[in-house]
């Protein structure tokens, strides 16, 4: 028998020997409240942890959510998230103002309703995928898929798409991130048609012109004039240095390759030196 047990009982035994059952199941009763009030207490404990656990999780999904819901805001590019349908779950801020709907006029409808031209093949969620595995595979080129973005007012712009597969709340869903690249086109469309009248105007020059990159130290471009000048087809003369153009000393004794890189220095310090020079062309000849 337990020491303490045996103490109660001792207690609890009449002078007579016999035990006292009123006083003995009061102290059962007592052990009893006693551990009723402890398991209580320990309930009240673990319910007040679980609520600060559940708060503390709240506000970190409250505040991450926040957190992440400003940065998808901020970013360049448009950011549009749609489920395994391929509707559309959300649109970042910068989606809204690229395609001028809110976000409410685009939540649930397909993602052709953006982006009309990627169902023309096959449906909307086998194109997601082929995307999707697309920009996960290394051996497959990594540019973006070049597409067409529909705008509110019923124009269509050119558009970049890059597509990710992952689980959102237990789902599988995709990102779509998109860019508006209608001012890149135009900006490069404007700098062909820019490099096309530059073209012209060299090749249709009166004069002899021969652009040099005096980092490099060599020929980067020539016109056809310069080509007949020097004798020698547009692949050699541009891969000739520039000073075995000229002989090595000019009519007054002075060195070529010295005068040239000083009229050179004088012309990236703002100058236009205007000189008279002697040139070799690939018979050396020399031509004033």
């Amino acid at each position: 028998m337990h020491r303490l047990l045996e103490k109660q009982i001792r207690e609890l035994t009449r002078s007579d020997g016999e035990l006292d059952l009123v006083k003995f199941l009061s102290a059962v009763e007592s052990i009893y409240v006693k551990a009723d009030e402890e398991r209580r207490g320990i309930v009240r404990s673990m319910q007040l942890m679980s609520d600060e656990a559940t708060a503390l999780t709240r506000e970190l999904r409250e505040s991450t959510a926040t957190q992440l819901q400003a940065i998808l805001d901020h970013v360049k590019d448009v950011i549009i998230t749609v489920d395994e349908a391929a509707h559309i779950t959300s649109v970042n801020a910068t989606g809204q103002r690229v395609f001028g709907h809110s976000e409410g006029d685009v939540l649930g409808r397909p993602l052709s309703f953006l982006l009309p031209q990627l169902a023309e093949a096959e449906s909307l969620s086998q194109q997601l995928e082929l995307l999707a595995a697309r920009l996960d595979d290394t051996q497959v080129d990594l540019a973006q898929h070049e597409t067409l973005g529909l705008h509110s007012n019923g124009t269509c712009f050119s558009a970049e798409v890059a597509v990710s597969k992952t689980r959102l709340n237990r789902n599988w869903a995709f990102v779509v991130c998109l860019r508006d690249t209608t001012e890149r086109k135009a900006a490069d469309a404007a700098l062909r048609d820019s490099e096309a009248r530059y073209r012209t105007l060299v090749e249709h020059a009166p004069e002899i012109i021969v652009v040099i990159d005096p980092d490099l130290n060599r020929l980067i471009d020539v016109n056809e004039n310069a080509v007949r000048f020097f004798k020698m087809d547009r692949d050699a003369l541009l891969a000739a240095l520039p000073e075995s153009l000229s002989p090595p000393q000019q009519p007054d004794g002075s060195d070529s390759a010295a005068t040239s890189q000083a009229h050179l220095q004088r012309t990236m310090a703002g100058e236009t030196p205007v000189l008279e020079w002697v040139f070799s062309d690939a018979f050396a000849n020399h031509i004033p």
